[in-house]
C-alpha cells in the first residue's frame, strides 16, 4: 500500500524496486533501484529479535572478560 502522510508527501519507488502487496510504504520515503520490500511474519520478527539479543549479551561478556585481562 503506498500512502501520503498528513503532509501529502508520497513515497518515490524505482520502477525496479519491488514492493510486496503487504507492505505500507508511507510519507516522504525513497525506494532505490533494485530495493525488495517484503512482509516480514511475527514469527521471523521475533526471531530477529532474540538474535540481537543475544549477540548484545555476547558483547556485554566479552567485555567482562576484557577486564579481567
Amino acid at each position: 500500500m503506498i500512502r501520503k502522510n498528513p503532509r501529502g508527501d508520497l513515497p518515490q519507488i524505482h520502477e525496479s524496486a519491488y514492493v510486496d502487496q503487504t507492505a505500507i510504504i508511507c510519507g516522504k520515503v525513497i525506494i532505490e533501484e533494485n530495493v525488495f520490500v517484503g512482509r516480514v511474519t511475527a514469527q521471523a520478527t521475533e526471531f530477529s529479535e532474540d538474535v540481537v539479543r543475544t549477540n548484545h549479551e555476547l558483547v556485554q561478556g566479552y567485555k567482562r572478560l576484557q577486564n579481567e585481562f
